[in-house]
């Protein structure tokens, strides 16, 4: 099934069912034999399962235990990840008209062979791979047993506001001092208001649709910003970092425009105060039951 509640169970077979779904997905996903490929989805599913438990957290009382299980899990396959995101930020960068390509190949060649060292040689990164996935097999046993102390919208009234709050307060400190740490933290709320906005689909189609939609581009421009962000660090850090003058220019030129539609979209996401906006979904889920 999608990765989202189902009005017709209790929010604990919901929780259950949704997070044996995403760990068999992962367990799949392990044995891809691309290996950079393998990583992403791992990880993905990884942060799915942490956004599902955020949505319970106050109602379930194994949340600091499962979550920190789940972030070390996509912990252990950060470091190889972090490579290919370089030279995938690279490729897209380098593909705007206003860049040659063939100017930057050896740029390109370098950010290739640093993904592949942090991929080292496919034992390393299998092996990792391997420990994730054993990991995983822990957590699904656990699953089993995973029960909630509320039900209905009980069960996800205090997730949902704390990371809406957390979201648009996020978006105030971004907004005034956009660093890099302060970009990657309104980040990763915004991509758990993401997640729930999937999850409770079911209460408010449309509105949802559009909702998850706004969250996931602005996730996008965020996650970029701090991508390009990062590669202009590391291009700094090289030897070569004066020849590099232009195309760190066209990095600041990206960022500047991607923070205006970050903007944008965060005012239109998280204009309503928690409390309203919690309250229409609530409303939404009384008529539904």
């Amino acid at each position: 099934m999608a990765y989202r509640i189902d009005l017709k169970q209790t929010m604990g077979e919901s929780l259950r069912r949704i997070a044996l779904e995403q760990i068999q997905d992962a367990l799949a996903d392990a044995d891809n034999r691309d290996l950079d490929a393998a990583v992403h989805q791992v990880r993905m599913h990884c942060k799915k399962l942490r956004g599902l438990l955020r949505l319970v957290r106050p109602s379930f009382d194994q949340f600091a235990q499962e979550n920190a299980d789940f972030r070390d899990t996509a912990r252990l396959l950060a470091c190889s990840r972090d490579a290919a995101v370089r030279l995938e930020t690279f490729d897209a960068l380098i593909a705007d008209r206003e860049l040659e390509p063939a100017d930057y190949q050896p740029l390109r060649q370098l950010l290739e062979r640093q993904r592949d060292e942090a991929l080292h040689v496919q034992f390393a990164t299998r092996a990792l791979l391997d420990q994730a996935a054993a990991r995983l097999r822990a957590a699904r046993q656990r699953v089993e047993h995973w029960q909630l102390n509320a039900e209905g919208f009980d069960a996800v009234h205090g997730g949902l506001t704390r990371t809406y709050r957390r979201a648009r307060s996020g978006m105030s400190v971004a907004l005034e001092e956009p660093s890099v740490e302060t970009l990657h933290e309104w980040r990763k709320w915004v991509k758990y208001h993401w997640y729930h906005s999937r999850l409770l689909r079911p209460l408010w189609r449309r509105h949802m649709d559009h909702r998850r939609a706004a969250a996931r581009d602005l996730g996008e421009c965020l996650g970029q910003d701090r991508d390009l962000a990062l590669l202009a660090e590391h291009l700094i850090s090289l030897s070569e970092a004066e020849s590099y003058e232009l195309l760190l220019k066209h990095i600041d030129r990206r960022r500047g425009q991607l923070r205006r539609k970050s903007r944008r979209l965060g005012k239109l996401l998280f204009e309503e105060k928690p409390a309203v906006f919690v309250g229409r979904l609530q409303q939404r889920w009384e008529r539904a039951g």
